[in-house]
């Protein structure tokens, strides 16, 4: 019912709108211990660049006042939407690295943010809320989840500056 009233009473109408689209292969190193026994076994079979380095996949484009990026994997929100945080015992003690927030760097009146897009890499977590080492972060007991599933922490650093980098290019 919701979309049938919305077809029927827009808040806005686009006529018309170019299209501009910026593509951009990117190498990232696989740090994950099990990640690199799986490619060297051949397990994970997904194409390498360059010694334990996977290839993958980001775009970015506007159609008239839509903003679209896409990313190719399960990206922390924080990363997007802002937020990130540099707890203490973290295992980097950086300030958070991967600013300013891929939403705010779009420029479309409408912003669409496409994860596990083109790829699945794994979870891309901000460098300095990185916690694979004891102590860990907010008193937990264990290292959080998304570390035993993401390519490294180099990751979000590499993806969030080629966005960055694809974002100004498409914007100016």
């Amino acid at each position: 019912m919701l979309a049938l009233n919305a077809m029927n009473n827009p808040s806005d109408v686009i006529d018309s709108g170019n299209i501009s689209l910026i593509v951009k292969t990117v190498k990232l190193p696989i740090k994950n211990v099990l990640f690199r026994i799986g490619t060297a076994a051949g397990v994970i079979n997904r194409g390498t660049s360059g010694w334990m380095k996977m290839r993958s996949e980001l775009s970015v484009f506007n159609i008239g006042p839509l903003s679209f990026a896409t990313i190719p994997g399960e990206a922390y929100p924080e990363i997007i939407n802002g937020g990130i945080e540099s707890p203490a015992d973290g295992d980097f003690g950086i300030l958070p690295v991967e600013v300013p927030p891929v939403r705010d760097m779009m420029t479309g009146k409408y912003k669409f943010i496409f994860c596990l897009a083109n790829d699945e890499i794994g979870y891309i977590i901000p460098k300095s809320q990185w916690d694979a080492k004891a102590p860990y972060t907010y008193g937990r007991s264990d290292s959080p989840y998304g570390e035993e599933n993401s390519l490294g922490p180099e990751t979000a650093p590499i993806l969030h500056l080629s966005l960055k980098e694809m974002l100004y290019e498409l914007n100016h």
